[in-house]
């Protein structure tokens, strides 16, 4: 089974592309904020002859698509960072991507809607396309400073791709899940 490693920073990805989630590549920049539908939920990429496929499930909470600002959601990503922000449910984690053809490298810094000054733990779970999959924590504090949210990021070992990652965040104090997560732009490595 595949060794993953974790991505606690952007630097640790050679050269990524990212996905603003507000510049969809068939619909164009998106007016937010707004719902993520069927018709929203693909974003389809030509990357050197290869089609990649980033697919937002909608099935478990309301999924919403803003950016950073003081009049959107104002959180810890960069100013102007898009956002796609997953309303928590039972048993599910908020924000859930698929990857068609597997990633070798993908992450995002992670938020979450609550009082300024919370301390939390965001989570990523990742599934590899040899069925191995791992999870991983970082630490943050919310907060309205730009750019201070952890970053949560894995990387897959030669031959093995990621075919899924799930983000989520909680209460470091008591593990209670927040309302809603939040991720920023997407950034990603074939």
């Amino acid at each position: 089974m595949a060794n993953i490693t974790f991505a606690s920073s952007p630097d640790q990805f050679a050269d990524p592309y990212a996905t603003d989630w507000t510049d969809h590549p068939q619909k164009g920049p998106l007016n937010v904020p707004r719902a993520v539908t069927m018709g929203l939920q693909t974003y389809l990429y030509d990357v050197s002859g290869t089609a990649l496929a980033i697919t937002i499930a909608i099935d478990g909470g309301p999924m919403q698509i803003s950016r950073c600002a003081k009049t959107d959601f104002d959180g810890n990503f960069a100013t102007g960072d898009g956002v796609l922000q997953g309303d928590s449910q039972a048993g599910l984690m908020p924000v859930h991507l698929s990857f068609n053809p597997p990633l070798s490298g993908v992450g995002a810094h992670v938020s979450a809607s609550g009082s300024v000054g919370r301390k939390y733990q965001a989570l990523l779970d990742v599934l590899c396309s040899d069925g191995s999959s791992a999870k991983f924590t970082a630490d943050g504090v919310l907060s309205r400073q730009r750019g201070a949210a952890p970053f949560a990021g894995a990387i897959a070992p030669a031959g093995v791709g990621i075919t899924d990652i799930w983000f989520d965040a909680v209460h470091t104090d008591n593990q209670v899940h927040f309302a809603s997560v939040a991720i920023n732009n997407l950034l990603w490595e074939l």
